[in-house]
């Protein structure tokens, strides 16, 4: 076999692998949701609601579903200012559930999220966590709220 040959099949092995991965990320994932009966695509744009302290307040979440797995930045905007927070966990039989942190390390906020699927584009559920900073940090500060997303 000669040089040309041996980088054409090189070629082909790599445009191959990379279809192949592509496909295993992509479109079997996606498959398989759709082979599950019930089981609907929740990956896209969500705005949620909960409220703390007598207040409501709003989300923007980006939600990127690969089969039962999925990840979301969730976005708080207040005042100006904006916190980031990724979130990561499974949906399956229609119950999201995960767990979500800061992007920023100063801010201490983690919790768990466990939400069920009640009817096309909306969650209700509930979200625990803890949000003083960790030299104050106590259990009776656990909060659990209320907590709803809704497909925008």
């Amino acid at each position: 076999m000669d040089f040309q040959n041996t980088i054409v099949l090189a070629l082909i092995g790599a445009f191959a692998t990379i279809i192949i991965q592509w496909l295993a990320t992509n479109v079997i994932p996606a498959l398989a949701i759709k082979m599950q009966k019930d089981e609907p695509r929740i990956g896209g744009k969500w705005r949620t609601t909960f409220e703390e302290d007598k207040k409501e307040y709003h989300e923007s979440v980006t939600l990127k579903q690969r089969g039962r797995k999925v990840d979301a930045k969730i976005e708080f905007q207040e005042n100006g200012s904006s916190i980031v927070y990724k979130f990561s966990g499974t949906f399956k039989n229609r119950i999201l559930s995960g767990t979500y942190f800061s992007t920023d390390n100063s801010n201490f906020e983690r919790g768990a999220i466990l939400l069920l699927y009640v009817k096309k584009g909306k969650f209700v559920g509930q979200q625990s966590l803890f949000s003083k900073t960790a030299d104050k940090l106590t259990a009776d500060e656990l909060v659990s709220t209320k907590y709803e997303w809704n497909h925008v």
